[in-house]
């Protein structure tokens, strides 16, 4: 709910400042940095646009593939372990 949160806090605060003249738009961020308001709101609705592809495409496997269903978040997670070992490794002097 966080990420549909802020990026209705940044899509509200474009519209605000779009009407109201010489406003500036919108520049912070969760994190404490600042990022243009453009930046954020596309990385926001792609996190949100990302989480509804992994719901569609879990439903889709549990109706035409439940063992699947059921090994793919163990297989995602293997995946970002060994990448992650893979990219420790090559920073090790």
């Amino acid at each position: 709910t966080g990420t549909v949160t802020s990026l209705f806090v940044d899509l509200v605060n474009w519209s605000r400042s779009s009407i109201t003249p010489g406003a500036p738009a919108p520049l912070s961020s969760a994190a404490g940095e600042t990022a243009g308001w453009e930046q954020r709101v596309g990385l926001l609705a792609g996190v949100f646009f990302v989480y509804g592809l992994g719901a569609f495409s879990g439903g889709v496997l549990s109706a035409h593939r439940p063992v699947l269903a059921r090994t793919a978040p163990l297989i995602a997670v293997g995946l970002v372990v060994v990448n992650a070992a893979v990219r420790y490794r090559s920073r090790r002097p």
